[in-house]
C-alpha cells in the first residue's frame, strides 16, 4: 500500500508558511515566541493583612540562614 499524499493546498501552505489569508503559520513554540513580547507582566497584588503581619514579625525576629529581611520587599 502506498503512503497517502497530503492535499495540494496543504502542501502549498507548508511551503509558503502562510495561510490562505496571508497570515504566517506557527507551531506552538513559535507562537509563544511571537506573543511573549506583547504580553505585559501581571500586576503584583498588595499583600493580605495576614501576610503583612507575618513579614513584620519575620523582620522583627530573624532566624539564622534566612534571607536578609531588610532586603525583602514587603
Amino acid at each position: 500500500m502506498a503512503a497517502a499524499e497530503p492535499p495540494q493546498d496543504l502542501q502549498r501552505k507548508k511551503n509558503r508558511r502562510t495561510s490562505e489569508d496571508g497570515l504566517p503559520l506557527h507551531g506552538f513554540s513559535s507562537r509563544l515566541q511571537e506573543l511573549a513580547p506583547r504580553s505585559p507582566p501581571p500586576p503584583v497584588p498588595d499583600p493580605a493583612p495576614l501576610q503583612t503581619r507575618a513579614m513584620k514579625l519575620w523582620r522583627a525576629f530573624p532566624v539564622n540562614n534566612t534571607p536578609n529581611p531588610a532586603k525583602t520587599p514587603l
